[in-house]
C-alpha cells in the first residue's frame, strides 16, 4: 500500500478543519491563513460567502458546506486532508508534474508548491472565478517553488483539457456526484493511459460517507484502470484512492 510506511501521528492532534487568522471580510475576497501542521501555514484567498459558512459554522467531518452557486469556493474537509498529506509526505509529489482536478480554492496544490518540490502544478476547475482565486493564491500570495498554470476544465468537454503530460493527478471529494464518474474516468484514461503510463497515478481523498466509490472502481476497471483503496493515515473519516493504468 502506498502509505503503509507513513507515520500517522503527524496527522493527529490538530483537528480536521483549518484554523485561520484574519478579520472578517465584507464584500471582497480576503486573505486567510490555513494551518496544516507545525510551521505549515498556507495563505489563500477566500470569497466572503465561503468565509461566513466555512469559518463561522461548525462542520461535520467528511461532509462539505455548499453555497447556492456550488461548492468550489469553500475549503472542503477532504481538501484540507489532502493538503496535510502532501505537506507531511512530500515524496508523493516531489519532481512530479501535477494536475489538480476540481481544485476549488487550491489548498492541496498550494501545499505542494510550498512544502514539497514538484516540477509543475496545474490548477483546474470549471468555475473560472474560483480558479482565478486559486491561481492568485499560488502565484501572488505565496512564493511557489515551481511553475503554475491554470485551466478552466470541464470533464465533459475534452477541448478544455490541458494538452500536456502529467505524472500525478490529485483531487479531493471528486466522487460526490454519481453523474461525474464516467467523465472523470475519461479524464483519468486520457492522462494515465498510453505507452508512457509507467509511474503515472492519480491520488484522490474521499470521505468514507460517500457512496460512489464502488461505481467509480468498476467504471475505471472497464477502461483499463485499477483503483486501490486504503485507510487515510490518522483520519478515519477519509480513504485514499490510488488510480493507475493496467494497460
Amino acid at each position: 500500500a502506498l502509505l503503509s510506511t507513513i507515520e500517522t501521528n503527524a496527522f493527529n492532534g490538530s483537528g480536521l478543519g483549518p484554523s485561520t487568522r484574519g478579520e472578517m471580510p465584507k464584500s471582497s475576497p480576503s486573505v486567510k491563513t490555513v494551518n496544516i501542521g507545525k510551521d505549515m501555514d498556507l495563505s489563500i484567498l477566500v470569497p466572503p460567502e465561503s468565509f461566513n459558512r466555512q469559518w463561522l459554522v461548525d462542520e461535520v467531518p467528511g461532509t462539505r458546506i455548499t453555497t447556492k452557486d456550488g461548492g468550489g469556493d469553500v475549503v472542503w474537509p477532504s481538501s484540507f486532508a489532502l493538503a496535510k498529506l502532501i505537506a507531511h509526505c512530500p515524496f508523493l509529489v516531489d519532481d512530479k508534474s501535477i494536475l489538480e482536478l476540481g481544485c476549488g480554492l487550491g489548498l492541496p496544490s498550494l501545499a505542494a508548491l510550498l512544502h514539497a518540490n514538484p516540477s509543475h502544478v496545474a490548477l483546474s476547475d470549471r468555475d473560472a472565478k474560483v480558479l482565478a482565486l486559486a491561481y492568485k493564491s499560488s502565484t501572488q500570495l505565496n512564493r511557489a517553488r515551481a511553475s503554475v498554470s491554470r485551466s478552466s476544465m470541464d470533464w465533459n468537454e475534452k477541448e478544455t483539457w490541458p494538452r500536456q503530460d502529467f505524472d500525478l493527478l490529485i483531487g479531493s471529494d471528486v466522487l460526490y456526484e454519481k453523474a461525474s464518474i464516467l467523465p472523470l474516468v475519461s479524464v483519468l484514461k486520457y492522462y494515465l493511459g498510453g505507452d508512457d503510463s509507467l509511474g503515472k497515478r492519480a491520488l484522490f481523498v474521499d470521505p468514507v460517507s460517500r457512496l460512489n466509490r464502488a461505481a467509480f472502481t468498476y467504471a475505471a476497471f472497464k477502461q483499463g484502470l485499477e483503483v486501490e483503496e486504503e485507510r487515510f493515515p490518522g483520519m478515519d473519516e477519509f480513504v485514499l484512492l490510488t488510480v493507475t493504468s493496467t494497460c
